[in-house]
């Protein structure tokens, strides 16, 4: 029996241990990422990546090969994810791959963060992948899912700038089959100044009518009891070749490959990331975010390696005295408020006084000089004697 065969046998005994839950997977795998200019290939990146999934909740795991200390020295980068519901927790740590193993202990925490929701707010790599692989039960519930681009959309654009179809896969977990995304046929320069429109700029023809930006594309299917994953996906992203007249030919922009090497049931029994370093680990909680008040997140440090939930005494307090903070702050500005309007006036008044003065003093030497130099004022008059 093959190892792949060996591996789906044991699948309907794991699947047994989680009761009465929806079937649950793992999935490891690698992904190599290409980014051009103008149809050169300028940068290769790659990524190891693992998934833990059942229904809405996961696990995500991805390691970084592709940062490089102040010397120089590659490090691995780790960044682990996860979500038992609306809330996703967050940890990235670094070791150096020239003093341990990724395998190995861990070092140099980086940070912690937990948000709301249920896509998480990751950069375009990360993002493609948990598409690719976690996304299922979000496609369950939402049938118009909003979960960003694959690559980053400049400040100057609208969210919805690019269109997005997509086909889910018709077996459980309902994984996109394919997705594409269409260019409108503009684009927006460049704003320099602050709060101006950015100016649409059309396409030249063909490009003007729209056009497909990219396509992704699943290379392969396999199945683990009930259900059928990817094996691995294929995603390009286009542009079209400008510098030629009346071209019609596109140059790639970013091509996206990624290989499953491990399919398997789910062993993992929690979903959020595991924090095993010692020491103090910095947090940003990000769900107690309030614009109204210019909250962006709640900064704090856990020591005994367990994650805060909103109803934690000590956060509720911290979130309750930062509130209240923000709020005297807003109450302070308000009542200076009046006081800085008089003050304001009170230097125009000040300032204003002299300056009509001025004003009228030019306004009077004009109409001085004018009347001096009238013909009436330079008329030679007879003298006469007495």
């Amino acid at each position: 029996m093959t190892r792949l065969g060996c591996i789906l046998a044991g699948v309907v005994a794991l699947q047994s241990a989680h009761g009465g839950s929806p079937p649950g997977y793992e999935v490891e795998g690698t992904l190599e990422v290409q980014n051009y200019r103008q149809g050169n290939l300028i940068k290769h990146l790659r990524y190891d990546f693992a998934f833990a999934v059942q229904g809405p909740r996961w696990y995500f795991r991805i390691d970084d090969y592709n940062v490089k200390d102040s010397r120089g020295n590659p490090l691995i980068h780790r960044n682990e994810s996860g979500s038992e519901g609306n809330e996703i927790y967050m940890l990235a740590v670094s070791s150096s791959s020239a003093r341990a193993p990724i395998v190995g202990k861990l070092t140099n925490i980086v940070q912690g963060a937990v948000s709301l929701g249920q896509v998480p707010l990751y950069d375009g790599d990360r993002r493609l992948l948990w598409i690719a692989f976690a996304s299922g039960g979000y496609l369950a519930r939402e049938k118009k899912p909003k979960w960003g681009l694959p690559w980053p959309l400049p400040n100057n654009y609208p969210d919805d700038y690019f269109q997005m179809d997509f086909v889910r896969h018709k077996t459980p977990p309902g994984l996109p089959d394919e997705m594409t995304y269409r260019s409108p046929g503009y684009f927006f320069g460049a704003s320099s100044a602050k709060g101006v429109v950015p100016k649409r700029v059309d396409y030249p023809a063909p490009f003007n009518h729209g056009f497909v930006a990219a396509q992704y594309r699943v290379t392969g299917i396999t199945n683990i009891g009930e259900l059928e994953l990817p094996l691995g996906f294929e995603m390009t992203r286009f542009a079209p070749r400008l510098e030629r007249t009346n071209s019609q030919e596109f140059i790639p922009v970013q091509v996206w490959v990624a290989r499953v090497s491990k399919v398997e049931g789910l062993r993992r029994m929690g979903f959020l990331p595991v924090i095993t370093q010692e020491g103090e680990v910095e947090v940003l909680d990000y769900r107690f975010r309030d614009e109204a008040l210019k909250l962006r997140e709640l900064r704090y440090t856990i020591e005994d390696k367990k994650w805060r939930s909103m109803s934690d005494p000590a956060i509720k307090r911290m979130s309750e005295a930062q509130r209240n903070i923000a709020i005297s702050r807003i109450e302070a500005r308000k009542k200076r408020e009046p006081q800085r309007i008089v003050a304001i006036l009170g230097v125009l008044l000040v300032a204003g006084v002299p300056l009509v003065y001025l004003v009228l003093y030019v306004f009077r030497q004009r109409i001085d000089t004018k009347a001096f130099n009238s013909p009436e004022a330079t008329k030679t008059q007879p003298i006469r004697k007495p």
